[in-house]
């Protein structure tokens, strides 16, 4: 799998990110990197723990760097949960369980694409 097809996969947008970082090697060593970012994770506690807070510290952070790197199908899924718990003080007041289910699909998608390309 070459770093288009990567895009094409997960639904990003491939032209942006190469008009961002200039060619596919520096966009595949960005891609990278992505692996050790660990908001989705924090995120995932965040919300199981009903911390409103932390939960949108995270997910803005997934927003920010899927954006950086034009990964449009999963920024756009992570945006549905910080524009949610924006301006909630308790996530239980919420019921997020759709938009959470919606986003671990897409960050699953992108995470075993990413597997395939960086192998």
């Amino acid at each position: 799998m070459n770093v288009q097809e990567f895009y094409a996969a997960i639904g990003g947008d491939y032209k942006t990110a190469v008009a961002r970082m200039m060619n596919d090697d520096f966009v595949k060593r960005m891609l990278g990197k992505f692996q050790a970012n660990n908001s989705f994770d924090a995120l995932l506690n965040a919300y199981r723990n009903k911390d409103a807070k932390s939960l949108f510290e995270a997910a803005h952070s997934l927003k920010g760097v899927s954006g950086n790197l034009a990964l449009v199908d999963l920024q756009s899924k992570v945006g549905v949960i910080v524009e949610a718990v924006r301006d909630y003080e308790h996530v239980n007041e919420l019921n997020l369980d759709g938009e959470m289910r919606a986003l671990e699909s897409a960050y699953l998608l992108v995470k075993s694409k990413l597997e395939e390309l960086l192998k």
